[in-house]
């Protein structure tokens, strides 16, 4: 009986190596909202799920609107909001980060102002990249993930697939 966000996994993917690489990212997603959903600021997981041969992630509903929506609604914000964005979100990050976790699609969709208290809570850990801080010679010469949204990803990130912590932040 408790309200939650059911995610669906629908694969694009044509390739093989591409729906291999979709599935392992939505299984980790799982992985990572487990690990980062005791924070009162990210979601927490309540299922992870195969049926009939589809994958799902059952996680907490956060009721309220996504920064994307409050700025068409209400234009840019002052630097009193700037002020108050950054020292609602940048500890959730820092929170994230200190779990060797990257978002590395962070947007105002992926930002959801919660009714209930008004903090924003990060939302969408779809594409989070797991932050190894030792990679043997050959992990760290592998190519990294080409992914993200254009305007919030960095261009290392969008072009050689390489992300970190300052990643998110920019």
């Amino acid at each position: 009986d408790t309200p939650c966000a059911i995610k669906h996994f629908l694969p694009t993917a044509r390739s093989p190596a591409a729906l291999k690489k979709s599935v392992q990212l939505f299984s980790q997603e799982a992985l990572r909202l487990r690990e980062l959903g005791e924070h009162l600021q990210i979601p927490a997981l309540l299922a992870y799920f195969q049926e009939e041969g589809c994958l799902y992630i059952g996680q907490e509903f956060i009721p309220g609107p996504n920064l994307a929506q409050e700025f068409q609604r209400q234009g840019p914000f002052s630097e009193a909001q700037i002020v108050a964005f950054l020292r609602d979100l940048l500890p959730v990050l820092q929170f994230v980060h200190d779990r060797q976790t990257i978002h590395r699609d962070l947007k105002p969709a992926n930002l959801i102002r919660r009714k209930r208290d008004g903090r924003l809570v990060v939302i969408d850990f779809g594409v989070a990249k797991y932050q190894n801080l030792a990679p043997t010679p050959s992990q760290a010469a592998q190519p990294g993930t080409k992914i993200g949204t254009e305007g919030y990803s960095p261009a290392e990130q969008l072009r050689g697939g390489k992300a970190y912590p300052a990643s998110d932040l920019y």
